[in-house]
Formats: structure tokens, sequence, C-alpha cells
């Protein structure tokens, strides 16, 4: 036999073999074609699990927008996570997260509860031995001269609660009440003469002695300051100065739906003051609410890569401030 007859009995023993493999597959497979399978898949018949078409799979970074297969991120080579596909809902945004999403995205949620809270202002001062304090209720000539900024003085009251610090005395503190608040504004440094009785019972202050001041505020139902804590006054309702999203004249809070473990739902909110971890609220709340605290960011990404209302983009018009009738400021901290 030639060499060129050798060969050809070679390829044709190669082709009879990838044959009987290709058969042989088409056997164990229960004789269903390639082209057969595909189109049953095309047409929803397929015997295999069918993909949930309203189950999308998310970057847990954000990084791509969400997929409708399970998998690796192509960028951060994280796992996609399972995010239920939103329906075309009226109304506010809302989200809803498997388990596994909320862990990765860390979300953590409080109730919304009716509080006292008190911001504070710091000022600076000195002690004055002055006669004329007596004419402002000292009961001695001892007293404090506080130097408080103009935008500050919407936020005082006589009778509010100040406590004197001085370095001359470490760790020593002296309580107070506000008896004076001057009516003129000192041009030089914008600032207006607040006068504070002090009540030195251990002789430490003399004359002169430079003072730091921490006067504080209550708020009432409205975010309005007061005096104190008043008993005919109801305590403002407050949620965590971390659960709002801010952006511009628009706030944003998204509230746990009460019965509906891992929905979301996104609510336009109305602030007032915010003391050092609270914001009081004005409208857009009620007690009892649970809204999220942590990983309020992420809930917001996510319905943004979905070009669905969130933050940056308002599904209704912004809500009115109480107050004024106007929109709504983000909150004010004084």
């Amino acid at each position: 036999m030639t060499l060129l007859n050798r060969l050809k009995s070679s390829r044709t023993l190669f082709m009879l073999a990838v044959a009987l493999a290709f058969f042989a597959g088409y056997w164990l497979r229960g004789g269903d074609l390639p082209f057969e399978e595909t189109a049953r898949m095309g047409s929803g018949q397929s015997k295999k699990t069918e993909v949930d078409l309203n189950l999308m799979h998310a970057c847990p970074m954000m990084c791509i927008p969400p997929q409708k297969t399970p998998g690796l991120c192509p960028v951060c080579g994280m796992e996609l996570v399972p995010l239920a596909q939103h329906q075309h809902e009226e109304g506010p945004p809302r989200l809803s997260l498997t388990d596994d999403a909320r862990r990765l995205a860390e979300i953590r949620t409080a109730g919304v509860e009716r509080k006292w809270l008190s911001a504070e202002i710091e000022a600076f001062g000195q002690v004055i031995l002055d006669d004329t304090a007596i004419l402002w209720g000292a009961s001695e000539p001892l007293w404090a001269r506080l130097f408080v900024y103009e935008s500050d003085l919407t936020w005082l009251r006589l009778g509010q609660r100040v406590v004197l610090r001085t370095d001359a005395y470490p760790g020593a503190s002296f309580e107070s009440i506000i008896t004076f608040i001057g009516a003129l504004v000192n041009p030089l440094n914008r600032t207006v003469n607040v006068g504070v009785t002090i009540d030195d019972h251990r002789s430490f202050l003399v004359p002169g002695m430079i003072l730091r001041a921490a006067i504080y505020v209550g708020l009432s139902e409205k975010g309005e300051p007061i005096s104190s804590a008043d008993a005919g006054l109801q305590p403002p309702l407050v949620i965590p100065a971390s659960a709002p999203l801010i952006t511009g004249r628009r706030a944003v809070v998204y509230v746990a739906v009460p019965g509906e473990e891992g929905l979301y739902e996104g609510r336009e909110v109305v602030l007032g003051p915010r003391t050092r971890d609270y914001y009081v609220v004005l409208a857009g709340l009620t007690e009892g609410d649970r809204v999220v605290v942590n990983g309020a960011f992420n809930i917001d990404s996510a319905l943004q890569i979905q070009a669905r209302p969130s933050m940056m983009n308002p599904a209704i018009k912004t809500l009115p401030d109480p107050r004024s009738g106007s929109p709504s400021p983000s909150g004010e901290q004084p």
C-alpha cells in the first residue's frame, strides 16, 4: 500500500470515529438535536429550568447594570446577587432585595420615634464683675458675658441651659441659664452679647477669666427652639442623621414596607433642624416607620441603574415645607 493510500485510510477512520462520537452523544441526550433544543428554548418549551425574567442579578459594587443571568461581575469579579426586577408601578419607587443582597449591602433600619432633642451652640466669653448684673436677675455681681454669633441668634431663648468651662480648672464645669440677650450686633465681629448668671459656690472664678460655653437648645415638634422640654408640648418626630439622602432642596429616605420582607420604599421628607445625631422630621413619615440608616445609598444606586425614580431623579414634586409652604430645605443645624 502506498503512502497516499495509508493517509486516506487514516483520515477515513478518524472521520468515522468523530461521527460515532457525535451519534453516541445524541443517543445519550435522549435524541434531541441541537437545533431542536434551541427552537424549544426560544418558544419556552425547554425541559430545563427557565431563566426567571423577573429576577435580575446585580453586582454588589454596582460596577455594571443588572443582568438577567447569574455569574461573576466582569469588572470586580464579585458574584452577582439576585435582585428582584421591578414592575412599572405607580407611586413611590420600591425595590425588593433578597437576603443575600441585603447582607452584602449591609442594610440596617431604625424606628421613627418621638423624643426630646437638644442642639448645642458653642460660644466664648469672660467672667465679668459688674453691679448691673443684679438688674439682670443675678443675686451676685459675678456673671459671664458671652459672645454669640448673629447667625445663632435665632436659636437663643431666655432660660436656656448653659454649661461653662475654663482652662484654669480642667474637668470642672459651671451650670447656668441665659438671663439676658442683647439687642445690638457688634459690627466688628458680628456677635451679640448674652448675659449668663454664675453660681460659683466654690469661688473658682475671678473677673477677666476666659470661658468656653455650650448653650443647649431644646426643639419643639415643629423644630422651633424652646427653653426646655415643656410638659404641655409634644416631642418632635426624629430619625437618625444617617437615614436621609440629601441633594439640593430634596431629602429622601427609604422605608421598610411592613409585612413585606426585603421590600423598601422611597419617600421624600421635609426635615427640620439637625442635632448631632438626629434630624427633626416635619412631614413624610409617621411614628413607627422603619427607615434605612445604613445601606440607603446602595438601594438608591440600584434604582438609578434601572433608570427608576431615585434621589437624583424624583418621582413626585418636592413636598412643601409645613412651616412656610415653600419647598423643603435639606435641614439646618444650629
